[in-house]
């Protein structure tokens, strides 16, 4: 399977994004725990238990929280529902942020390796009424499709006590909206994005650039993709003025966390300066010197390793990220592609 150079910059994006400084803090609930406080409180008010799995960088995640948070559906939501969130599969710096069991709750209600936002109802005495999956056992996700809609009003609709039919009629109505919305909201960035892509493909970077320029002067909305791709294009058009933006902010990406992009950027281009990859390989160690159990971040540095020809190292590394991609249960494919890696630098080395 090929994933998309966009895929993979948003991705880690999202990964760097979520970063935060270590601050001592209070270990987040078991999940266990907060189902059961909220069975004890459902039982109560006669309501059920609505349980949503996510997690900080998930965008889906995010949408699903703002619909149900809309001030004409929260209560409807409220009136029917106790909800509590688990934090399940967090990253790098917000590891810490997952609620322990929340992995095991997950699988015990069908969500092993379904994606987030998963979601489950839960009765008071801790019976399962209703998951997010389809008949053919895939999770929906956040219901944005016309089947997933359906999907999600019958889980609404088959298990609450106080929804009336005007109620359920509103919530699908402004499902419907939000839906259209994110229909044209893709539309668009298919639209903006596609020529910029194909341009990057041919290398014609100084399109994909004003391409990218046009994207954050005029779609303020839909800019933030631009910035990264932007920085990709302008490392082949003006790679000293790429490398001196380094420790500035990279559209809305803070300095740290916008570096950190940058690095990674600049270790998947070909024909760069060795001054651009001793760069980026020193931003990496900064950002994670060791091993870190995410398979992505140790291939980024054995991929800055073997930029700069230190393959013992670069080995090492991608070492680690198979074993950490194994156990992350990646696609087959990636696997594959981080073991040739390591065999060609074995054999150069």
């Amino acid at each position: 399977m090929q994933i998309s150079k966009s895929i993979l910059v948003a991705a880690l994006f999202g990964a760097l994004l979520s970063s935060q400084m270590a601050i001592a803090k209070p270990s987040p609930p078991p999940a266990a725990s907060i189902v059961a406080a909220a069975e004890t409180t459902a039982a109560g008010q006669n309501k059920n238990v609505l349980v949503l799995f996510h997690a900080s960088w998930c965008g889906w995640c995010h949408k699903l929280d703002d619909f149900l948070a809309k001030p004409e559906i929260a209560p409807l939501i409220d009136s029917n529902y106790v909800t509590v969130h688990i934090v399940v599969q967090e990253n790098g710096d917000k590891k810490d942020l997952d609620n322990p069991g929340g992995d095991a709750l997950l699988e015990s209600l069908g969500g092993k390796d379904q994606g987030i936002p998963y979601y489950a109802i839960l009765s008071p005495k801790n019976e399962t009424l209703a998951v997010s999956k389809n008949d053919k056992g895939q999770n929906i996700g956040y219901p944005g499709e016309e089947d997933e809609i359906s999907l999600f009003m019958k889980m609404l609709r088959s298990t609450s006590a106080h929804l009336t039919d005007a109620d359920g009629n509103l919530i699908e109505t402004k499902l419907h909206e939000a839906g259209k919305k994110i229909a044209e909201e893709r539309e668009l960035n298919v639209k903006l994005y596609k020529p910029i892509e194909d341009a990057l493909s041919k290398h014609d970077y100084k399109t994909a650039l004003s391409g990218c320029d046009d994207i954050i002067a005029s779609h303020r909305d839909q800019a933030a993709s631009a910035h990264f791709l932007r920085y990709e294009a302008l490392l082949h058009v003006n790679e000293s003025k790429a490398l001196s933006e380094i420790g500035q902010p990279l559209g809305a990406t803070k300095s740290k966390d916008a570096d950190g992009i940058r690095a990674s950027l600049i270790v998947e281009q070909d024909s760069l300066s060795g001054r651009a990859y001793n760069a980026a390989l020193s931003i990496l160690l900064g950002k994670h010197p060791a091993a870190t159990g995410q398979w992505y971040e140790d291939r980024q540095l054995a991929l800055a390793y073997s930029r700069v020809h230190k393959l013992k190292e670069a080995v090492q590394y991608e070492d680690k990220a198979i074993d950490a991609a194994k156990a992350a249960k990646v696609p087959q494919s990636i696997i594959d592609d981080l073991v040739k890696s390591e065999t060609s630098w074995q054999k150069a080395g």
